[in-house]
């Protein structure tokens, strides 16, 4: 398993990624709905490292993962403003395409 967005993330996003990460590898309904949402990218290493959120195939397993970590986020005892603040990550930068170098970005010429 990689997961390729740890690693680009500002300070204050960390717990969401950590989050996810837990509740994909933890709940057993929601690592079932991530693993078949990412079967048909399973050998899109190389487009996945160029083209990231961009590819919307690539976008649409990131999606349903987020959605799945999310879900079972409460069943894993995570507090509401966790999972809001999961959903919230999810819709401004995986459901948009928007990556979060972006924000950064942004902050860093603002």
């Amino acid at each position: 398993m990689e997961v390729r967005y740890l690693d680009a993330q500002g300070a204050t996003e960390w717990p969401v990624c950590v989050a996810v990460v837990h509740a994909l590898v933890t709940d057993d309904r929601a690592a079932g709905i991530a693993m078949e949402a990412a079967r048909p990218s399973a050998h899109r290493w190389a487009d996945a490292a160029r083209l990231g959120l961009a590819d919307p195939h690539l976008r649409r397993s990131a999606s349903v993962c987020f959605a799945a970590a999310a879900e079972a986020l409460p069943r894993l005892g995570a507090e509401p403003s966790l999972v809001a603040r999961v959903r919230a990550f999810a819709s401004r930068h995986i459901e948009s395409g928007r990556s979060p170098a972006a924000d950064q970005m942004e902050e860093m010429f603002a």
